[in-house]
């Protein structure tokens, strides 16, 4: 009866999807995944099945729920305990141990995934064998000392040049370019986008990495955002760390969120929680240095004025002793000189502050004046050639040649197809 019913499902599957009857029958995708759940449900190889793998993102709910990965070294699957199998696992699962699950293999409906419905579980080994290959390469590279503070490059205060490697899409390179154009607008960005997760991922992000030190950029930002332990294994590869490792500019690693560690955190320079943190971290705020600046000048002014104050009070005790130790007229030419050398003094400290004061303000105007944001909020943009050369006439440049035009909010590479002079 179970074959033959089997059978009959199979058939109109077969109906619909090969014989060309899908548009005379219209389906909902509750519909579909409520069928693929009955096949499941039908087919007596799916119960009461033991699976052997390693446990990966592991999730205890508060409710008393498990969720994680059950994984090998080629593929994955997810698995379930709810609250009243979990009760009678006699241990807590971490991440890395290698267990035998016995239960279901079932179908949740609300998101078409099939999933291991867990019963009971028990532990094969202390340490599952990615974990190993994991913690070995760890302790290799340790030894050669590529993890060594010493070996870390201390990040410039002020760059000029900031280079970014991330995935061409997401909030992590949102994040970033956001937050550095808010906090110092003055510096130069470059982006080289990379694929941050698959087979290709390592030999992208390497060729990026590359990109961003021919720009001879001051710090490289390594970023991606959260995942799962398997989307983020890519950052633990062995020639991806060896090649950052190596490179002379200083990287910033701001690899999934605040609890993942991956070996290209423990190798980059500094290791940021996040990729908005990664971005805070390189570049100092605009606004606390022209605050500290008028801070400087607040500061500079008072302390002027109390040395002003101080050599007005040793004259004044100066003339006091004349006055008692004065025995004849001859004295009071004295008391004029240090009259005159009171009033020459405070005329000269009061131009030297003056002075002071003047370069001060230039200085201030000047770096005012210096500000690319001020161009570029009129709607001018700056023209650079292949060579980082500012192009200011028609006649610098050919048809064919491809040139970056700087705006505000970020850079366009254009072709010229076309010239004219006037």
């Amino acid at each position: 009866m179970l074959m033959g019913f089997l059978e009959v499902l199979l058939k109109q599957f077969r109906k619909i999807f090969i014989y060309g009857e899908f548009n005379m029958q219209k389906f909902t995708v509750s519909q579909i995944n409520r069928f693929i759940k009955q096949i499941f449900s039908f087919e007596e190889i799916f119960y009461g099945i033991n699976i052997e793998g390693e446990i990966s993102n592991f999730k205890y709910h508060k409710t008393g729920h498990m969720y994680f990965t059950l994984k090998d070294e080629k593929s994955s699957i997810y698995c379930v305990f709810f609250k009243e199998q979990a009760d009678v696992v006699s241990f807590m699962p971490e991440d890395g141990m290698v267990v035998v699950v016995h239960g279901d293999v079932g179908v949740y409906e609300a998101y078409g995934r099939y999933q291991i419905y867990g019963i009971s579980m028990k532990k094969v080994e202390e340490e599952g064998n990615l974990q190993k290959k994991l913690n070995m390469l760890k302790n290799k590279l340790s030894k050669e000392g590529l993890f060594n503070l010493e070996n870390k490059k201390k990040l410039p205060q002020f760059p000029r040049k900031i280079g970014v490697v991330a995935a061409n899409k997401g909030a992590a390179i949102e994040d970033i370019l956001k937050i550095i154009s808010k906090r110092f607008p003055v510096v130069k960005l470059y982006v080289c986008y990379a694929i941050m997760q698959g087979k290709s991922a390592v030999k992208s992000v390497i060729k990026s990495l590359k990109l961003c030190e021919k720009k001879e950029v001051d710090i490289i930002i390594l970023a991606r955002g959260g995942g799962s332990k398997e989307d983020l294994e890519v950052f633990d590869d062995e020639e991806m760390v060896r090649f950052i490792s190596e490179i002379k500019t200083p990287i910033v690693s701001a690899i999934g969120h605040e609890n993942d560690w991956s070996v290209v955190d423990l190798v980059s320079d500094f290791r940021a929680s996040t990729p908005s943190s990664a971005a805070a971290s390189v570049c100092p705020d605009i606004v606390n240095i022209f605050e500290r600046i008028n801070t400087y000048k607040d500061l500079f002014r008072r302390v002027l004025i109390k040395k002003i104050e101080d050599l007005e009070f040793r004259l004044m005790i100066y003339k006091k002793d004349l006055k008692f130790f004065q025995r004849e007229r001859g004295f009071l030419k004295y008391f004029e000189i240090v009259r005159n050398f009171k009033k020459q003094l405070r005329y000269l400290i009061y131009k030297k502050y003056e002075k002071c004061y003047l370069v001060f303000e230039k200085k201030r105007i000047l770096l005012s004046s210096l500000n690319p944001e001020n161009i570029f909020k009129k709607g001018f943009a700056l023209i650079l050639d292949e060579n980082e050369k500012k192009i200011s006439s028609v006649k610098r440049t050919k048809v064919g040649k491809v040139l970056n035009v700087c705006f505000k909010d970020g850079d366009l590479l254009v072709e010229v197809v076309k010239k004219s002079l006037r």
